[in-house]
C-alpha cells in the first residue's frame, strides 16, 4: 500500500511539474511557438472575385484603411483628411479640415484609430494628436512633447508609439489626462528609430499588439497594466537588422539584405491578421528570388499560429470587414475580396 501511495505521489509531483512548465511557456512567455522550427500551413487567397472599389473624385490617394462597427474609413494621404463609408461604400462624413496648421488640420498623418465614440489622429509632423467625435467634429488637439508616430484606443485610454526616448509607449487616460510612459525594449537598440518603427493596433480586449517593420516578433501588451505580456515569433525568424549609416551623413538605414517587411496588423473576430513581405534574397544588385505576400493568422487569446494565406498582387495596406477583405494597392486601387476566415 505504502509504495503504490509513493508511486501515485511521484506521478502526480511530475504530472504538475510538466504541467506548471508547460502552462508557463504557452501561455506567458509565447516561446513554445518558435519561430526557427515554425513552417506556414499556407492557402491561397482567391482573389478572383474581387471587386475594384469606386472612390470619389475628390479622394486623391488612400494611404490607410480601418473597418469599425459597420463602417470603412480611408485616408486620403493628399489632403490629410478621412473619408467615413457604409458597407455599400456610400460617404457619410469626412473627417479633418484638411492640410494645414488650423484647427483640424494636419501637415502629416502618420496614423488613425477609431474606437467606440472618438476618431483619433496623428499628425506626426506637428506633434500633435487630434480628437474627432464619429461625425468628423474637433473635440480637442493633444499636444505631445515627443513625436507621435502611431495611435491605438481602447475606449479607456489612448496609447500612441513615439520616437525619441528609450520608452517607446504612452498612455493617456481619455478621462482624466494623466498619462504615463512605458514600453522599454533591450532587445532593439536606441540608436535607430528604424528599428522601433512598425504598427499598433488591438482587438476584442483592452490589450493591444507591436508589429515593428523589420523584425521578425509580435509583442503583446497589456491595456490596464501597460507592461509587455506577450511576445510571439513570426515565422520567417529575421532577426533585427544590421543598420548602417550612410556616409557623410547621421541618416540610419536598414541594408536591403533585409528580405522581410512586416507591412500590416489587424485583430477582427478573435483573430490576429500578420501581413508579411518577402522581397526574396538580395545578390549586391538585386531581388533574385520571386517576391511573396503572406497573410499569418494567430488566435488572438493564446497567440497559436493558426495558418498562412499567400496573397497574390501586393497590396501596402489592409483591413478584415465583416467577411470580406480590403487592400489598398500601391496604384492606389482599392480592391473588396470575399474572405471567410
Amino acid at each position: 500500500m505504502r509504495l503504490f501511495v509513493t508511486i501515485v505521489s511521484v506521478s502526480l509531483i511530475v504530472f504538475l511539474f510538466i504541467y506548471v512548465f508547460h502552462t508557463k511557456s504557452y501561455l506567458f512567455e509565447k516561446e513554445a511557438f518558435d519561430s526557427q522550427s515554425l513552417e506556414r500551413r499556407i492557402d491561397t487567397l482567391d482573389v478572383g472575385s474581387r471587386k475594384e472599389v469606386s472612390l470619389p473624385d475628390s479622394l486623391y490617394r488612400p494611404e490607410q484603411i480601418l473597418f469599425k462597427e459597420g463602417y470603412i474609413y480611408i485616408l486620403d494621404f493628399s489632403d490629410m483628411r478621412i473619408y467615413r463609408f457604409d458597407q455599400e461604400w456610400n460617404l457619410i462624413s469626412i473627417i479633418g479640415n484638411g492640410k494645414g496648421r488650423g484647427p483640424g488640420e494636419a501637415l502629416l498623418i502618420t496614423d488613425f484609430f477609431v474606437d467606440s465614440n472618438f476618431i483619433w489622429v496623428v499628425d506626426s509632423r506637428q506633434f500633435k494628436i487630434l480628437k474627432f467625435d464619429l461625425n468628423g467634429n474637433l473635440v480637442d488637439e493633444l499636444n505631445s512633447k515627443i513625436h507621435p508616430l502611431r495611435i491605438f484606443s481602447n475606449d479607456e485610454s489612448i496609447f500612441y508609439l513615439s520616437l525619441g526616448d528609450e520608452l517607446l509607449f504612452s498612455k493617456i487616460n481619455i478621462e482624466n489626462g494623466l498619462e504615463k510612459r512605458f514600453g522599454q525594449f533591450p532587445e532593439l537598440e536606441a540608436k535607430s528609430s528604424i528599428l522601433y518603427d512598425g504598427q499598433i493596433t488591438g482587438g476584442k480586449t483592452n490589450d493591444f499588439y507591436y508589429l515593428p517593420f523589420y523584425y521578425s516578433k509580435l509583442y503583446k501588451f497589456s491595456g490596464t497594466e501597460a507592461n509587455r505580456i506577450q511576445t510571439i515569433h513570426l515565422p520567417d525568424a529575421q532577426d533585427k537588422p544590421e543598420l548602417k549609416i550612410e556616409s557623410g551623413s547621421t541618416r540610419i538605414t536598414a541594408p536591403k539584405e533585409e528580405r522581410i517587411n512586416n507591412t500590416g496588423i489587424d485583430v477582427y473576430n478573435g483573430k490576429v491578421f500578420v501581413a508579411t513581405y518577402d522581397k526574396g534574397v538580395w545578390n549586391g544588385e538585386k531581388y533574385v528570388e520571386e517576391w511573396k505576400l503572406f497573410l499569418d493568422v494567430y488566435d488572438e487569446e493564446s497567440g497559436e499560429y493558426l495558418q498562412s494565406y499567400r496573397v497574390p498582387g501586393f497590396f501596402h495596406n489592409f483591413a478584415l470587414g465583416e467577411k470580406k477583405m480590403y487592400m489598398i494597392l500601391p496604384s492606389d486601387i482599392i480592391y473588396e475580396v470575399p474572405f471567410e476566415y
